[in-house]
């Protein structure tokens, strides 16, 4: 952050020059990579000054094609106009000037996060058209809860530790790690009967020495998963020693139950957003969860701990085709279409005021989630590519309550479906080299 505050202040930034074609400059780069211009000034820049943002949607392939390519970026940067410049077939050009840049030194990466520079107007068409029915996550968690949180990772109570050790799998064929050993064989109001899936060792758990718990959320692809949760140890019972010894393979200090016990209670959630995901992978259907009760997650995910009423209203939303706009505008990418979230950015998410919508409207998006809880969505692609029926139903309600016409949500997310799907699919070739 402070570098960014420094090159916005004190450089003018010249040029910021990507590649849609592939997604770095050097051979054999996994990551996306940009050629960056700047002028240090020895004085606080001027707002006005301008930077030019080149996306090549192909390489040169020579010295002479590289100069050409050079000097038609160099000339529009002399254009009199801000916004896109040129969209040809060898480039697309953005002038932006350095107050916006400075205004954005959060998340510099959203400049080139789309290469449809329309999604960009149409997110800020929404948000403009209805801002008094928008607030910041961040102060909406800080009314109502807590978060979010980093999931569970061992590795900060138990050095060498896979977190898998301490999980009891609800469903055998995602126990795949070497520590993943207890699949749940029974299970009631007071205890947990489960089976090491290789000793075949039986062994009856208290209800309150665990947490119900998510695993892993690959292949989740429902929004309500209250029914899908694991378990994970969260405290001592008679037979823990046994059950860590045969998933650890070795004696460990009981004494750590206790602070594994204070460390995981304080990461339950019930809003359980996706992390560290690819968004173009056939498994990714679904992006933030709905947990009935409070749950654990692990270190791939982030928790938030609201109101029930709350949480289903913003797994609507998060999980709504402008919920995912905004999650691919605001990310940070590592690896194309495999994209990451900080605290930071989460708690800047612009979600509906729910405190501000009227009983008709809460009660209209809670019918729809009950309505759409238990349908299994396919991958987001595959959503966008085909209108997924469930994907049109909370599209419709969520622009709905923000109040929008019938006409104008029809407009917007016909154009949305398919450059979305664009934009991910064009990702996942950069992913691909």
């Amino acid at each position: 952050m402070r570098i960014r505050e420094l090159l916005t202040s004190y450089y003018h930034i010249e040029h910021i020059v990507t590649t849609l074609q592939r997604a770095a400059f050097s051979e054999s780069a996994q990551f996306r990579e940009i050629l960056f211009v700047a002028k240090k000034t020895g004085q606080a820049i001027s707002g006005n000054n301008i930077c030019a943002i080149t996306e090549l949607k192909r390489l040169p392939g020579t010295l002479e094609e590289a100069r050409e390519f050079a000097l038609q970026m160099r000339k529009l940067t002399q254009e009199k106009r801000l916004g896109v410049v040129c969209n040809d077939e060898k480039m697309q050009v953005t002038l932006v000037t350095m107050k916006e840049l400075r205004e954005s030194v959060d998340n510099l990466f959203k400049f080139i996060a789309f290469s449809d520079k329309k999604l960009i107007e149409m997110w800020l068409s929404v948000v403009n058209f209805a801002k008094d029915k928008f607030v910041e996550f961040g102060k909406f968690i800080n009314r109502h809860g807590s978060g979010p949180k980093e999931g569970a990772a061992l590795g900060q109570i138990l050095k060498g530790g896979g977190i898998g050790a301490f999980y009891i799998h609800q469903d055998a064929s995602k126990a795949i790690k070497k520590t993943d050993v207890w699949i749940l064989k029974d299970i009631d109001d007071k205890r947990i009967q489960v089976e090491h899936k290789g000793l075949h060792r039986i062994l009856d758990i208290p209800r309150s020495a665990s947490h119900p718990a998510l695993r892993r959320f690959s292949g989740s692809s429902y929004l309500d998963i209250s029914k899908e949760l694991d378990f994970v140890i969260s405290d001592t019972f008679p037979d823990v020693r046994e059950f860590l010894r045969l998933s650890l393979g070795r004696e460990i200090d009981l004494r750590i139950l206790e602070n594994w016990n204070r460390y995981a209670t304080s990461l339950l959630g019930n809003l359980l957003l996706a992390n560290h995901v690819d968004v173009s992978a056939p498994g990714t259907s679904v992006l933030a969860y709905y947990s009935s009760g409070l749950t654990l997650i692990p270190r791939s995910m982030w928790s938030v701990n609201i109101p029930d009423k709350a949480t289903k209203i913003l797994t609507l939303w998060l999980n709504s085709t402008f919920g995912l706009l905004q999650t691919l505008w605001l990310r940070r990418e590592t690896r194309g279409a495999y994209i990451w979230l900080v605290a930071s950015t989460i708690r800047k998410f612009l979600i509906p005021d729910i405190d501000e919508l009227n009983e008709q409207d809460i009660e209209d998006l809670l019918n729809i989630f009950d309505k759409c809880k238990g349908i299994q969505f396919p991958s987001i692609l595959e959503q966008l590519k085909t209108k997924f029926p469930a994907r049109l139903t909370i599209d419709k309600a969520i622009l709905g309550v923000l109040g929008f016409g019938d006409d104008e949500i029809n407009r917007l997310l016909d154009y949305l479906y398919p450059a979305l799907a664009k934009e991910i699919q064009q990702l996942k070739t950069l992913m691909q080299g």
